[in-house]
């Protein structure tokens, strides 16, 4: 009984694998994170590390931190970051969660983290790919 088990979660794991993997790059398999950890919601991997480039530009912090999300909403792309912002030090540090939210038109990005926000201007850049 548990082989017969243990070989049907085999063939449903192979199957799922074959499916995310013969899947067009240009598309979203859903929940499945690109093969860069990069979760696109919806949008091609070339388009949302192409948001991610323009976000790291902006805010060097991000430089040498994880990207984990990148999707599109009514505010614009949001990008968010792999882990939580430290705030403050010793008993009194909180963690907040971090995001940046790049308008459509791709004239500025805010940072977002807890309740402040700062927002820069973006240079003209070519368009983003679809």
């Amino acid at each position: 009984m548990m082989k017969t088990i243990s070989a049907i979660l085999m063939a449903s794991l192979a199957l799922t694998t074959a499916v995310c993997a013969s899947a067009n790059d240009n598309q979203l398999v859903a929940l499945n994170p690109s093969s860069t950890g990069l979760s696109h919601h919806g949008m091609s991997v070339q388009r949302a590390q192409a948001i991610v480039d323009l976000t790291r530009k902006a805010f060097d912090g991000l430089k040498d931190r994880a990207i984990v999300s990148v999707r599109k909403d009514p505010r614009g792309f949001i990008v968010i970051p792999s882990q939580p912002i430290l705030l403050g030090s010793g008993e009194d540090t909180l963690q907040a969660q971090e995001s940046y939210v790049i308008s459509d038109d791709l004239t500025s990005i805010t940072q977002h983290i807890g309740d402040e926000h700062i927002t820069k201007q973006l240079p003209v850049e070519s368009p983003l790919p679809e």
